[in-house]
């Protein structure tokens, strides 16, 4: 009996050592190593040789740069089966989130530490050995802080989440988007948009703090529309709660010259000149949408002629009422470079709307526009020290039903 048993523990040897050869350069690793770069490699220590038996090794990756994320991957993996082990965790030490265990020979996929840390740990046992392992890894600060100011004309920036990740729970980011060149303002796009609907919530703000007028709140997976500052300041707020992530959001921001013009502006003096704002030494804006209404006080018919005119050709366009507002009849629709023939109303009214498109600019365009009347009107005030009153016909015949006064009260 005792000569099978020395047989079996002779054969157990052989087997080992055929399996498991021991060689004399084998290499060990020691305590913890602590990693501060961004991105590198490292490995067991064992080179070319096989690791040791009975190891208890650790590297803590801590980059210097204050990470938000540090993703590794193995390279190469050679484990003995039976209780080595490599393990990888979210945070300082063993105690953190168990990320990984690899055993044998498998490199698994990418490994994702959102901690800003990551621990790796290395135990083997007194029986077998192998090659080793090696590693590489990088961290990434790309996920959104607070209080970051962007003094670039143009860029882009997340909230952290890309190549397939989503952003944090918890978040409390502010990016506050500034030029110094008058004149210029903040516009801002979407190329990808999605957050926890009613949750995680992107907020705009039309300035630099959020007691700032708000120009938009968004949350869900529909991309916002382009959003454009009033001024060269923009605050963008992202906030996300405890629970629930999803693979976020990308901005695109411009600083863009103010448009030239706006709204609709009311003329009512007899006569006058007006164009689309842009002056004699720039081209107008994009994506303008921009009127005049023309009514002159008692104006019975508009006659408007252009003095310049250089639109991109068949994109930006003057478009000239017959009327109050643009459903009126169109007296002209214009764009090019031809500078169009005057034109009269039939009325007192006249509405011209300017609009041009996302791209390519030209000096814009001028009208001058006089009026005309053919009736007076009730309590007229002048206050003139001195001059003239009449009907109102001038050449033509004054109309019926009149009621007319004149309150002369000269200011000295």
């Amino acid at each position: 009996m005792k000569a099978f048993t020395s047989f079996i523990k002779i054969i157990t040897l052989l087997i080992i050592l055929f399996v498991f050869p021991v060689f004399s350069n084998a290499q060990t690793c020691t305590g913890t190593t602590s990693i501060t770069s961004a991105a590198g490699t490292f490995s067991d220590g064992s080179g070319t040789a096989n690791y040791d038996n009975n190891l208890n090794c650790s590297w803590l990756i801590q980059p210097s740069t204050s990470p938000r994320r540090i993703e590794l991957n193995m390279t190469s993996m050679a484990l003995s089966f039976f209780n080595d082990r490599v393990r990888v965790y979210d945070g300082i030490n063993n105690t953190g989130t168990l990320l990984a265990t690899y055993n044998g020979n498998n490199i698994g996929n990418t490994i994702v530490a959102y901690s800003g840390s990551m621990f790796i740990e290395f135990t083997t046992d007194d029986f077998g050995r192998g090659q080793g392992w090696d590693a590489n890894f990088v961290s990434y600060v790309d996920y959104c802080q607070p209080n970051t100011v962007i003094t670039a004309n143009n860029g882009d920036f997340t909230d952290g989440s890309q190549n397939g990740t989503n952003y944090l729970d918890n978040t409390d980011c502010e990016w506050l988007i500034q030029t110094t060149t008058p004149n210029m303002l903040v516009r801002l796009t979407f190329s990808r948009f999605n957050t926890e609907s009613g949750f995680d919530t992107l907020t705009i703000y039309d300035g630099i703090s959020t007691s700032d007028p708000i120009l938009g709140t968004y949350s869900g997976n529909t991309i916002p529309a382009a959003i454009l500052s009033t001024g060269g300041d923009m605050l963008v707020s992202f906030k996300s709660d405890g629970s629930i992530t999803a693979n976020g959001w990308r901005a695109l921001y411009q600083i863009v010259p103010a448009p030239t013009c706006g709204g609709t502006t009311t003329l009512t003096a007899s006569s006058g000149i007006f164009d689309d704002g842009s002056g004699a030494s720039s081209d107008y804006t994009d994506n303008l949408n921009c009127s005049w209404l023309i009514q002159p006080l008692g104006a019975t018919i508009i006659n408007l002629s252009f003095t310049q005119f250089d639109t991109e050709t068949g994109f930006d366009f003057v478009t000239i009422y017959d009327g109050a507002n643009n459903n009126a009849p169109v007296l002209g629709t214009y764009s090019g470079s031809t500078l169009p023939l005057a034109l009269n109303s039939s009325g007192g009214s006249v509405f011209v709307e300017f609009n041009s498109d996302q791209a390519v600019n030209e000096t814009g365009w001028e009208i001058n526009y006089n009026s005309s009347s053919n009736q007076c009107f009730t309590n007229l005030q002048l206050t003139s020290l001195n001059g003239n009153i009449n009907d109102g016909s001038n050449s033509n015949n004054y109309q019926n039903n009149l009621n007319c006064s004149w309150v002369i009260q000269p200011v000295l």
